[in-house]
């Protein structure tokens, strides 16, 4: 069809109009106006075809651009985030160092105190032992009696007297 038209365009250059019936120049002409109508209209579509393609491509563009933006932003919030986890990681081992620093004074000083508590017990026992062999008792009759009823004997022995007339408390 396409190439009767161009035919019967070129035709008609070609013949003189004035020989034409007017059915057949009606016919001819409205044949190329149709013929024009029909690539208008294929111009057209092809024409719209590519201009949804380009928005197609055009949008498809700005979702990769957004998609972009919103994971570079992502990133930086990340990248902040742990710039500024490092600061709190370092605060929180000088505190952990600062409590292990403590902790090993007072265990120090714990050990110190129960040594010298070790050593006062020790020189308390040995003066208490000197104490009694002095006075001539046996440190198992200490433990046997008791240090109460040793003490009312001793000074019923010693001092018949004063036993007699006080009462002793203890």
């Amino acid at each position: 069809m396409k190439e009767q038209d161009k035919v019967m365009a070129r035709d008609l250059s070609k013949t003189n109009v004035s020989n034409m019936a007017n059915g057949e120049f009606k016919a001819v002409i409205i044949r190329i106006l149709t013929g024009l109508l029909k690539k208008k209209f294929n111009v057209y579509s092809f024409f719209e075809r590519e201009r949804e393609e380009i928005l197609i491509a055009e949008i498809k563009e700005r979702k990769k651009e957004t998609k972009m933006k919103n994971a570079i932003t992502e990133i930086r919030t990340r990248l902040a985030a742990m710039s500024t986890k490092p600061e709190e990681v370092e605060e929180g081992i000088s505190d952990t160092e600062d409590k292990i620093v403590e902790n090993n004074e007072t265990e120090q000083k714990r050990k110190k105190n129960y040594g010298t508590e070790n050593r006062l017990r020790e020189l308390s026992g040995y003066i208490k032992c000197s104490n009694i062999h002095i006075i001539g008792i046996p440190e198992e009759e200490v433990r046997e009696k008791g240090a109460e009823n040793l003490f009312e004997e001793i000074v019923a022995k010693n001092l018949p007297n004063l036993g007699k007339e006080t009462d002793i408390k203890i």
